[in-house]
């Protein structure tokens, strides 16, 4: 948020004041644009059912202190080398492999009968599991 204009809203809520990013009118993208489909998704009842049992088991309380903000802490780092006298010398970002496509379904299945066994999520569920927030 440093480099460029955001529009916010000042407003308050249950006592203090709270600032919401918001979005300039071009930056909207109308449903027609992105292509989404006119008529509704069909969702087959198992896979609902296997969503909520998979959310239920990896349901956790959000601890904001497990979370910190690497970019501020590179950014500390950087200024703190700079007043040393040191020369900083960025580096443009590692380009990333596109990722193996996982069967989601196959995962959650196995993540499912685990859990209902009592047994570990086995690694790959685990580490897609941890990817996401809670």
């Amino acid at each position: 948020m440093h480099n460029q204009e955001y529009l916010a809203a000042l407003r308050t809520t249950e006592g203090v004041l709270a600032l919401e990013t918001m979005h300039f009118a071009d930056e909207v993208v109308s449903r027609e644009e992105i292509g989404m489909p006119e008529k509704a998704v069909q969702i087959d009842e198992r896979e609902v059912e296997m969503a909520k049992q998979l959310i239920g088991i990896l349901a956790r309380n959000f601890e904001p202190a497990k979370y910190h903000n690497e970019y501020e802490a590179h950014m500390k780092e950087l200024i703190a080398r700079k007043v040393k006298g040191e020369e900083v010398v960025l580096q443009e970002p590692a380009t990333r492999e596109p990722g193996k496509v996982v069967d989601l379904i196959k995962v959650l299945m196995q993540s499912l009968e685990q859990a209902a066994s009592g047994q570990e999520p086995k690694r790959k569920a685990r580490k897609l599991a941890e990817r996401r927030p809670a």
